[in-house]
């Protein structure tokens, strides 16, 4: 190194006036152009990408509040739309629309969460209403005690169970789950519902939420599996 530096020095020295002035102009414009590259893009392009950043995230954390797992869930989704829409930008390394497919499915799968896809899906296989039935107790104030009764009006709760066949015993074998929600195979074995619509509801409703409960695990094991890719 110190040799290179010494053939250097030696070729500058001799130089000739014209060509060292030449030299002394370009170190000067050449300074100068690394400072104005260096403050364009530490301060100026760096600064009003942040500024762009801080504001498309006023929306989420606007409307943000720390007492339910749902806020996460859009904080989640809505910084892996960010990061995806930065790979099909950037597309700089090979496989990075298998990532791109994989994110998407996240997503899908954070915003089945968050509506609660699953766990609800059985409700659309039943049509009821719902009453106020007066009985036969009073508060203190002597004013009447009121319940809730379902009318149903039209059920096809056998295609949702033709849907998913294998329901039931998928949630009988699932020992993490039945651990989860101990009450489970108590609904599941009771047999002393008011009606056979009741007894296909609770069935219906425990495959739902099973269902859900898969799809949450499905979630954060692809998460859990590529998350470390998810970058660029």
């Amino acid at each position: 190194m110190n040799d290179s530096k010494q053939v250097n020095i030696e070729a500058i020295e001799n130089l000739s006036e014209t060509e060292k002035k030449w030299y002394e102009n370009y170190k000067v414009t050449n300074w100068v152009y690394d400072k104005i590259y260096d403050f364009w893009w530490a301060y100026l392009r760096r600064g009003m990408n942040r500024i762009k950043h801080m504001l498309k995230w006023i929306p989420i954390l606007w409307n943000d509040y720390d007492f339910d797992s749902g806020y996460l869930i859009k904080i989640m989704e809505f910084k892996l739309k960010g990061i995806q829409d930065t790979l099909k930008k950037n597309n700089m390394y090979v496989g990075w629309e298998y990532d791109v497919a994989k994110i998407n499915v996240v997503r899908k799968l954070l915003k089945a969460h968050e509506d609660e896809t699953y766990a609800t899906e059985y409700t659309d296989f039943y049509d009821s209403n719902f009453d106020f039935v007066q009985i036969n107790e009073k508060d203190k104030k002597g004013d009447n005690y009121y319940k809730i009764e379902e009318n149903n009006k039209s059920e096809s709760l056998d295609d949702f169970f033709a849907k998913y066949p294998r329901g039931e015993e998928r949630i009988r074998k699932d020992k993490e789950y039945l651990t989860l929600y101990p009450g489970v195979l108590d609904s599941l074995n009771n047999d002393e519902r008011e009606s056979e619509f009741d007894k296909k509801k609770s069935i219906a409703f425990n495959i739902s939420m099973h269902n859900q409960h898969r799809a949450d695990k499905l979630l954060f094991k692809i998460m859990n599996r590529d998350i470390r890719r998810w970058w660029d």
